[in-house]
């Protein structure tokens, strides 16, 4: 990311904590506005939190140029594209895809058993803990703050 599109995201990010609705427009041929927000943008606004929006021109443009030499009228999706392409790209395309979806699920499948093990991990922990006498598992209030009597707990929270 370039100076100037850091200053832009920052200028934007304070705005919107301000309240104030901001829609931050990025032509960088790079897609860095995309990369430093962690979401993918398109010719469409993205909602990045609750008054911040995102559009990238650059893939847009480029998308509805692609799609008018191919007679297409609007903005065609990528698949609309990849049906239009003659064989034996239609193929490669169509493959592409499935593999894509395919590693897209075995990775979403994969952070969901990460999560249930760091989860029984977590309470494990805690119950060993509890196990040993070193800790009141009960020892948060209801806003989560550590009352003065939890030191064994605050100490356990410091070292993790």
């Amino acid at each position: 990311m370039v100076a100037a599109s850091g200053l832009a995201l920052g200028t934007a990010a304070r705005r919107s904590r301000a309240r104030r609705r901001v829609l931050i427009v990025s032509t960088d041929p790079a897609h860095s506005l995309g990369d430093a927000l962690g979401v993918r943008l398109s010719g469409r606004p993205t909602r990045v939190r609750r008054s911040l929006d995102a559009v990238e021109l650059e893939r847009a443009m480029q998308v509805q140029d692609a799609g008018r030499e191919l007679g297409l009228s609007g903005a065609p999706t990528l698949r609309e594209l990849a049906g239009l392409t003659p064989a034996p790209w239609d193929g490669i395309f169509a493959e592409h895809r499935r593999a894509l979806l395919a590693l897209a699920s075995e990775i979403d499948n994969i952070t969901k058993s990460n999560r249930d093990l760091l989860q029984r991990g977590h309470q494990a922990a805690r119950e060993a803990l509890v196990a040993i006498g070193e800790i009141d598992i009960d020892a948060y209030d209801a806003r989560g703050s550590l009352p003065d009597r939890s030191l064994a707990l605050r100490i356990v929270d410091e070292a993790i």
